[in-house]
């Protein structure tokens, strides 16, 4: 009949009649404060993680419930009575609404509103910060709580294992050791941390050993909110280690919702050796490698720890791809000749590779002696490829990448990966270093000098960095800027050299080559660095000698032929260019 209202607003009425929808918004406001509460004391109360889940659920069932009973019966000043029906209902007085159902509606639908908007609000601040740092973790160094502290090594060995494994999930960024280790020992809330290293999360840790027993502690924590999420604490024998390791790794990884692909679940799974003597040896030559801030006397102790290792198990590849490391650290420091240490980095890494081809470290050593050793940059590229494809969070190989990508004249890959290794070790000044040189011979020396005056502002003692600023000042043409910061560099190098010769300060140039040509009766001095000095005096024949020396010895900066402004004024020389062939550099497009 029209002006009746339909089926629909019948029921409508009658939910209403029957306050069945007081009840749902009452119940609502009730149900949001309870899950809101519970969210708040589960962590400080060690509620397990199924808490809320089981809590919202109960709530649902008693949503249903309350439901049906408001549906069913009415409270009245009488007490609870059954509802009448509609049609009892319609022959008498309508029943007068009562004031309190209608406060306590107004009050749930307030309740409801300010609950959402202050969950809302923190979120939407985030949101934009959340999207990119959710799956982003840093682990701060463990504290050793032993009595005895010469098993610091263990403790770190154990912290550092968590941090290799979770580099090996590629939807991760894991911030690497060497920018977490300036928090050793010094109290810092997390959140500054956190943001320091533009993480969302952060892993701490604890551990005692004691002889065959070890007791370890690790908390997860929100550092944007300020919240710890979960902890754990193991007892275990020291035989368990790598199942600690690795269940830690995944827990991690389940909480960021990090994908893990079965391929690298068995990797973190997988047990490095069974010979915990070997283990415990390795640990020692990782600590010495990592701790002693690769000079000749921690190398060597490195070494010969993982030679020990390797005694104690012929087939334990981590202490082979540990060895490579040490070796082509001899390499790197300048300190040494390259070929003799080159090939034994080479020989380490194939050996590792032999017994586990899923190395990404050994894979990265390797190529590294394709790049230096061989001029092999198609092999190196490769190898270098696969060992950030194994391990998409190593610093060092994206580092190593962006080195191989300007020898190679592909600049814009290299700055782009010198800035992808930046974001895993952020507080790392050879990599900020790195990406200021980078600039530098891709010849945007703007950029260049702006990335030294930056990392100077922080690193004010630096010489090195002082240095290279000078370079880029002297190659941009600002000669009297580039003698302003090479006169504060306090020790002797062969950029002085360069600078006065170029400069016409010829005195401070033969100085400084004397210096070098003394050094080098008592100890090992590259022969690029002489190159490079005889360049700026302009005694080109000289430069071209020791550079010629260079190639013999595979040595120092000859890697950077093409694209080194210092060898400019050498590349029309018909001895250079003979060099430059024998070294099958691709063109650069």
């Amino acid at each position: 009949m029209p002006g009746e209202p339909g089926n629909l607003g019948q029921f409508w009425q009658e939910l209403k009649r029957r306050k069945v929808i007081r009840v749902i918004i009452v119940y609502a406001a009730a149900s949001f404060v309870i899950l809101e509460l519970v969210s708040i004391v589960a962590e400080p109360f060690g509620l397990p993680d199924w808490t809320i889940k089981l809590v919202f659920v109960i709530l649902c069932v008693g949503l249903i419930i309350s439901i049906i009973l408001s549906w069913i019966y009415d409270i009245t000043p009488e007490g609870i009575e059954k509802t009448q029906s509609v049609k009892v209902v319609s022959g008498e007085d309508k029943p007068v609404t009562s004031n309190s159902w209608k406060i306590a509606s107004y009050i749930s639908l307030i309740v409801i509103v300010a609950l959402i908007i202050l969950n809302i609000i923190p979120r939407t601040n985030l949101s934009g910060k959340r999207t990119t740092l959710e799956k982003s973790i840093a682990i701060l160094p463990f504290r050793n709580d032993s009595p005895d502290t010469a098993n610091e090594f263990f403790i770190n060995g154990i912290m550092e294992s968590i941090l290799d494994n979770l580099c090996k999930i590629e939807d991760l960024r894991v911030i690497a050791r060497t920018s977490v280790e300036q928090y050793r020992d010094k109290p810092m809330h997390v959140a500054k941390i956190a943001e320091a290293l533009n993480v969302f999360y952060i892993l701490e840790g604890s551990g005692q050993r004691y002889e065959n027993q070890i007791r370890l502690t690790v908390q997860l924590i929100d550092a944007v909110h300020d919240k710890h999420i979960w902890s754990r604490q193991y007892d275990k024998d020291i035989e368990d280690v790598f199942s600690i390791q690795s269940e830690i790794a995944q827990l991690i990884a389940s909480e960021i919702r990090a994908v893990v692909t079965p391929e690298v679940k068995l990797r973190i799974e997988k047990e490095p050796t069974v010979n915990m003597e070997a283990y415990n040896l390795y640990l020692q030559g990782r600590h010495h490698f990592t701790r002693g801030g690769q000079g000749k006397e921690s190398i060597d102790q490195s070494i010969q720890f993982y030679q020990r290792a390797l005694d104690a198990d012929p087939d334990f590849a981590l202490a082979y791809s540990g060895l490579a490391a040490s070796y082509s650290a001899y390499a790197y420091s300048g300190s040494f000749p390259r070929s003799e240490v080159m090939n034994l980095a080479k020989e380490a890494a194939r050996k590792a590779l032999s017994i586990d081809n899923t190395l990404g470290e050994a894979h990265a050593e390797l190529a590294w002696t394709r790049i230096y050793q061989d001029f092999n940059w198609k092999e190196g590229e490769r190898g270098l490829k696969l060992a950030l494809e194994l391990n998409p969070n190593y610093a060092i190989a994206h580092r190593n990448y962006s080195w191989l990508l300007t020898f190679i004249g592909r600049h814009e890959e290299s700055i782009a990966e010198a800035k992808r290794a930046m974001e895993l070790d952020p507080l790392s000044n050879p990599f900020w270093s790195w990406l200021a040189r980078a600039y530098s011979y891709a010849r945007d020396y703007d950029r260049a000098i702006a990335e030294f005056q930056k990392l100077l502002r922080n690193y004010p003692d630096s010489d090195f960095e002082r240095s290279w600023l000078s370079l880029a000042y002297l190659s941009k043409g600002m000669n009297q800027e580039a003698l302003s910061e090479i006169s504060k560099v306090k020790d002797i190098d062969w950029v002085d050299g360069y600078i006065y010769g170029v400069t016409g300060e010829k005195e401070k140039a033969q100085e400084v080559l004397e210096y070098y040509l003394e050094r080098s009766k008592s100890e090992f001095v590259k022969p690029t660095d002489f190159t490079v000095i005889y360049t700026g005096l302009g005694e080109y024949d000289k430069a071209l000698e020791y550079l010629e020396q260079a190639y013999e010895t595979r040595e120092g900066w000859l890697v950077l032929m093409q694209v080194e402004p210092l060898y400019d004024s050498l590349r029309k020389e018909p001895r250079f260019q003979e060099i430059l062939d024998k070294m099958n550099f691709p063109e650069i497009e």
